[in-house]
């Protein structure tokens, strides 16, 4: 289910983390997560979720150019 950083935030309140766990943050959330959010000095359970979502939807993002950046096979070399 998405929901809004807003919604998951309030429902952190009365959920346990594997309930939260459940809940997918909208991916135009996750990208304008405020700095305070990815480096808060003592994170509580809700923005270690947070930033788990954040985290996976970055290297999801950041997959398709690794994966052509490398050569599966060495280039041939001319003479």
């Amino acid at each position: 289910m998405f929901v809004s950083l807003a919604q998951f935030r309030q429902m952190a309140t009365f959920l346990s983390r594997e309930q939260l766990a459940g809940m997918i943050i909208s991916i135009d959330d996750l990208l304008n997560l405020p700095p305070s959010v990815l480096s808060a000095p003592n994170p509580t359970p809700a923005d270690l979720i947070i930033f788990e979502q954040y985290s996976a939807l970055i290297q999801a993002r950041l997959a398709p150019l690794s994966r052509g950046s490398v050569p599966t096979t060495p280039a041939p070399i001319s003479a």
